[in-house]
């Protein structure tokens, strides 16, 4: 995998008790998903490493992942706007246009932040439900 562009998988959602879950690959750029590839219910996952069954797009696996994606450069966003505020704390050069980009990027940035834990946490997103689970593990069965 590349740091500057590749594959990568994201939009992990639905994890059922036996540890399997639907995720998507994608063309990345700097960990930002640009094209779906192909979605996988994944059955074995080390580190980077991972074996999963193809299967069609995933509706929500593409829509999480792109979330996350554009969450994390929100993220981004955050730490450029508090570098930019502590270096030039006592800079009274700094012009206001240039204090409100640093404010806009530290809130969008933290809501970025917010949105990408809350779809971490919800069950709704990252557990399957009993419908669900019974589909992924019929189509593990015929692996």
């Amino acid at each position: 995998m590349s740091i500057l562009f590749g594959t990568i998988l994201l939009g992990r959602v639905d994890e059922t008790s036996a540890g399997q879950f639907v995720a998507t690959s994608f063309f990345h750029i700097c960990f930002i998903p640009i094209i779906p590839l192909n979605s996988y219910i994944v059955t074995r996952q080390r580190w980077m490493n991972w074996e999963g069954i193809k299967i069609r797009y995933y509706r929500k696996s593409l829509i999480i992942g792109y979330l996350r994606g554009t969450c994390a450069v929100g993220v981004f966003f955050l730490i450029l706007g508090l570098v930019y505020l502590l270096q030039h704390r006592d800079n009274s050069s700094v012009t206001e246009e240039d204090l409100m980009g640093a404010w806009a990027g530290i809130i969008g940035g933290s809501v970025g932040l917010v949105t990408m834990l809350v779809s971490y946490a919800l069950p709704q997103i990252s557990k399957a439900k009993p419908e669900v689970r019974d589909w992924i593990e019929r189509h593990v069965s015929f692996s």
